[in-house]
């Protein structure tokens, strides 16, 4: 450790040691363990903020669930990052962000239909931000809901939302749907990455053989060959 770093930390468990509720002191050693990804320190320090509730203008309660929330996340305890985004949503409205947090936290726990809920919830809130209808259309894919799933990616394309995440769903719903020219078309949109994988490559090469070009079903199924 740097002996400026080391001065400062030292300095701020000083003021702990006399304050251990001094929210600034707090907040910025959790910041420190946070960026040298030492979590269950900055956790500690987080929920000291919290337990003595002494907030700034600065470092506000929903701050601090917010980082708690993104620290779960990315430690893989999505529960306890769905809790303290659901705190954060008792006491004032959701951003965007905040309810796509919730979408993605919700079918990791198994809660599918609590997942369709918050969805619908934000697309009223939120009606021209189209994400919301793409992660609709993911659930609903992953449901074998094909029909719903593909008219939410037509609606939020048509709300401006297109991505290669979309065009790759989409293509996967037309295959399932047996519309294989569109699928194709949906396919070949994609980045060279995408179409690296395997997975891919072999929808193509299958897509190709429905609609009988087989020279190009031969072509595509030998690079996975």
């Amino acid at each position: 450790m740097p002996t400026d770093e080391k001065k400062a930390i030292d300095m701020l468990n000083t003021v702990l040691s006399m304050d251990r509720g001094n929210p600034e002191a707090n907040w910025i050693i959790a910041h420190y363990h946070l960026k040298k990804k030492w979590y269950v320190l900055a956790l500690m320090y987080l929920h000291d903020i919290l337990r003595y509730g002494r907030y700034t203008e600065k470092i506000t309660e929903l701050d601090v669930r917010e980082l708690l929330a993104d620290i779960y996340e990315q430690t893989g305890s999505p529960e306890k990052a769905l809790q303290q985004t659901l705190e954060i949503k008792k006491k004032s409205p959701l951003t965007a962000g905040q309810f796509k947090k919730i979408i993605r936290l919700q079918p990791a726990m198994g809660d599918i239909s609590g997942a369709k809920k918050t969805t619908n919830e934000a697309a009223a809130v939120y009606p021209l931000d189209g994400e919301f209808l793409y992660l609709a259309a993911q659930i609903e894919y992953e449901q074998k809901e094909y029909g719903a799933a593909e008219d939410h990616i037509l609606s939020a394309e048509s709300k401006g939302y297109s991505t290669a995440e979309t065009d790759l769903l989409m293509g996967k719903i037309c295959f399932v749907l047996q519309n294989f020219e569109s699928a194709i078309q949906r396919f070949r949109k994609l980045p060279p990455e995408y179409l690296a994988s395997e997975e891919i490559e072999g929808l193509l090469g299958q897509a190709f053989y429905r609609i009988k070009d087989y020279s190009q079903a031969e072509s595509t199924l030998a690079q996975i060959a």
